[in-house]
């Protein structure tokens, strides 16, 4: 069989279980099994697979088509232009939490040396995001998980720029927790898919750790908990930047309201959800 035959029988197997994303699937498993890229395949692709690399491709799709996360199989994810190590027990980075790095960062234009918490931070995908492009900021990347917790420390040491203030990494629940004071920003992409609705979650996303998608009775438990508990730790002017579900932007809207935030705002993502919401501490 040729590394082609490979590829065409692979997106084939594929479809049978995801058929939107199945040549896509197959040629990053490609190249993960056999260092091969589509691109690849127009010069070697009439080279003849080896019966490893035939075996390592049988198992692969074996195990996506069960429902393992691709994320999972690959061992790291591009977020924000930078790869994240993922894996069991840590909530994959996906490109509609770019939108919250982009309103983040436009809102942060012209403050010098902002202090920065990332609450929930998982694989630390916000927090390194932001570290790369502010350079005088201080990040602080909260998370409370054993599982995601190497995760973080893993990514935070692979991607942290030497010269400028390193992330620090706070284990800690922050429903409960004090976070440092004097912060510019206080930016989360919490858990926040209601209890009710996670076991009709796609397969592969059932593969994620609940921690990091169960917000409680209704999805919205951390961000009442975050709104209650840390808005005093942020300075006169400060944002508070969330990330919400599809149907959620205006019941966190009104959360903020009524905590006296101001400038209470929503943000679509590329594909037009309301994705992110922000609020503005007001001087008093």
């Amino acid at each position: 069989m040729t590394l082609q035959e490979l590829y065409r029988r692979s997106w084939r197997q594929l479809e049978t279980c995801w058929p939107d994303s199945c040549r896509f699937e197959a040629s990053q498993l490609l190249k993960l099994a056999a260092g091969v890229s589509a691109a690849d395949l127009l010069l070697t692709g009439e080279r003849e697979a080896t019966p490893e690399q035939e075996r390592q491709m049988e198992e692969l799709i074996d195990r996506r088509c069960q429902g393992e996360p691709l994320q999972y199989l690959l061992g790291e994810w591009e977020f924000y232009g930078l790869p994240f190590v993922v894996g069991p027990g840590v909530l994959v980075p996906r490109g509609d939490t770019e939108t919250v790095v982009d309103t983040a960062l436009k809102l942060l234009k012209g403050w010098k040396n902002p202090a920065i918490a990332d609450l929930c931070s998982g694989s630390g995908a916000i927090a390194l995001a932001l570290h790369r492009n502010l350079p005088d900021a201080k990040l602080y990347a909260v998370e409370l998980s054993d599982q995601a917790l190497p995760y973080l420390r893993r990514n935070t040491e692979s991607l942290s720029l030497a010269d400028r203030p390193p992330v620090e990494i706070l284990v800690g629940d922050v429903r409960e927790m004090e976070l440092p004071q004097s912060l510019a920003m206080i930016v989360s992409n919490p858990p926040y898919i209601a209890r009710e609705e996670l076991a009709d979650l796609p397969v592969d996303v059932r593969r994620e750790p609940v921690m990091a998608l169960d917000g409680g009775e209704d999805g919205l438990d951390f961000y009442r908990a975050i709104v209650h508990r840390h808005l005093s730790a942020l300075l006169p002017g400060g944002y508070l930047v969330f990330e919400v579900g599809y149907n959620q932007a205006q019941a966190v809207s009104d959360l903020l309201r009524q905590a006296g935030m101001e400038e209470v705002s929503v943000v679509c993502d590329l594909a037009g959800v309301q994705r992110c919401v922000y609020g503005r501490r007001g001087a008093r």
